[in-house]
């Protein structure tokens, strides 16, 4: 190998690292898109159960449900408000997002109706 194949290579190399290191997609999550979503369901959730709480209580309330959230589903606040950036700042991504959460809402509602609703009555 020579001198100038060496130079090369030692000058193209860095370069090549520093552009597959800033390369690729930016707005994949660090946390499972299903248990993000679990995550985002629960926290909508205890912010509807929070609406029926006295104002006075409310914030209290919400700053314990979200702790409580983010320590059963083992991630941190911070974590989850970056992977949320990154769905905000990618809105095609979002809307798939948001129409997945959707549609886990509904299996939801509609499992806890079949769990309620006897068989011979639906």
């Amino acid at each position: 190998m020579n001198i100038k194949n060496i130079y090369i290579k030692l000058f193209f190399l860095p370069i090549l690292i520093l552009l597959l290191s800033c390369g690729g997609d930016k707005t994949n999550l660090t946390i499972p898109e299903d248990k993000f979503i679990k995550i985002f369901f629960d926290i909508y959730a205890a912010d509807n159960a929070i609406k029926e709480a006295p104002k006075e209580k409310r914030d209290s309330l919400k700053q314990i449900y979200t702790k409580q959230i983010f320590q059963i589903h083992n991630i941190s606040q911070k974590e989850f408000e970056q992977n949320l950036n990154k769905l905000k700042n990618n809105p095609e991504k979002f809307k798939k997002f948001y129409d997945k959460l959707d549609k886990y809402a509904e299996d939801l509602t509609r499992k806890k109706t079949d769990d309620v609703i006897p068989e011979e009555k639906k």
